[in-house]
C-alpha cells in the first residue's frame, strides 16, 4: 500500500505541477434574467407599461404580475420569487448613489423587500462604472434557499427564509457536505493570486483517517510546488476537513453553501469568507 501510495503522489505531483504552471484560468459564466435556472418559468417585461408578467413555460399559465420598471429580473426555480433589478445610473454623489434602491423582491407578485446600494457595498467607491450605470455587482447565482451576489468586495448570499443577508459565520448559510460529493471530485479556488487545489480520492483496504486522502496544493501560481496527501474527512456539522496536524486534529475546514453542478461552481466559506471554487471531477 505505502509503495502504491508514494506512485500516486508521484503521478500527482508531475501533474499539479503542470496545473500550476498553465496559470490561472478564470471561471465564466453568467445565469438568465427574466428566465428561470431550470427554465420552468419565465417573465415578459413590458417596459412602456411597466408590468412584468411571470408566466409557467410549459402552459403559459401566468403566476403573477408586478406592476415595476426594472432593467431585469431573476425568476427563482419555484417561480415563487422574482428578484427584480434597477438600473443605477452613474452619479458624482455617492451619497446620493447609496440611498438608491439596487434590488426589489418579490413573492407571488408582493413586495416583500428592497436592497439599497449600501446595503451591497460597505465602500461605494470601490463601485465601478459601466457605461452611464454605477456598477454594485451582479446575480450569480440563484439556488432554493436564496441567491448570491457578486460584488467589487465579496460575495454576499441572501436567504429567502429570513428575508437578509446571511453573515458568513451563520450557521444557517450552510448545507452539510456528503461523501458522494468529494470521492473522486477537486476543488479549486478562484483566485489569480493563489493557487488552492484539492483532489479527493478513497484508499481501498485502509482504516480511518487514512482511508480518505487529498493531494493539495495551496501557493502561488508559476512557482515550484509539493503535492501532500492530506487526510480528510465530514464532521457532525457537515464541514469538510483538510490535513491532520501533529495532534491529529484537521487545520482546515472548509464550509458548503451551495454547488452549482450545470457551471461546476461551489461557493464555501473559510475563515468566514465566501469563496468561489472550480468543482469537477478530479483530474487524474
Amino acid at each position: 500500500m505505502k509503495k502504491i501510495l508514494f506512485f500516486i503522489i508521484l503521478i500527482f505531483e508531475f501533474l499539479c505541477l503542470s496545473a500550476n504552471e498553465s496559470g490561472y484560468q478564470k471561471i465564466n459564466f453568467t445565469i438568465s434574467p427574466n428566465i428561470s435556472i431550470n427554465e420552468l418559468f419565465f417573465a415578459e417585461i413590458n417596459k412602456e407599461k411597466n408590468i412584468i408578467v411571470c408566466y409557467e413555460k410549459e402552459t403559459r399559465k401566468e403566476i403573477w404580475s408586478i406592476n415595476d420598471n426594472f432593467k431585469n429580473i431573476y425568476i427563482s426555480n419555484d417561480g415563487k420569487i422574482g428578484i427584480g433589478i434597477y438600473q443605477i445610473l452613474d452619479q458624482k454623489n455617492l451619497n446620493t448613489i447609496k440611498k438608491q434602491t439596487a434590488i426589489a423582491i418579490f413573492k407571488n407578485g408582493e413586495k416583500i423587500k428592497e436592497i439599497q446600494v449600501n446595503d451591497i457595498l460597505k465602500n461605494l467607491s470601490k463601485g465601478k462604472k459601466n457605461g452611464l450605470e454605477f456598477y454594485w455587482g451582479k446575480i450569480e447565482n440563484i439556488f432554493d434557499k436564496g441567491f448570491i451576489i457578486n460584488t467589487p468586495e465579496e460575495y454576499k448570499v441572501f436567504d429567502f427564509s429570513i428575508n437578509d443577508f446571511v453573515h458568513p459565520d451563520d450557521e444557517r448559510l450552510f448545507t452539510k457536505w456528503k461523501y458522494e460529493e468529494l470521492f473522486d471530485y477537486s476543488l479549486r479556488l478562484d483566485s489569480p493570486e493563489i493557487c488552492e487545489y484539492y483532489n479527493f480520492m478513497k484508499v481501498q483496504d485502509s482504516e480511518p483517517p487514512y482511508d480518505k486522502i487529498s493531494f493539495s496544493y495551496v501557493g502561488k501560481y508559476n512557482e515550484g510546488i509539493a503535492a501532500p496527501a492530506d487526510m480528510w474527512d465530514i464532521d457532525e456539522n457537515g464541514y469538510l476537513l483538510i490535513g491532520l496536524d501533529e495532534d491529529l486534529k484537521y487545520v482546515k475546514v472548509l464550509k458548503k453553501i451551495y454547488i452549482d453542478e450545470k457551471n461546476l461552481v461551489a461557493y464555501l466559506v473559510q475563515n468566514n469568507k465566501i469563496l468561489r471554487y472550480r468543482y469537477n471531477i478530479r483530474e487524474w
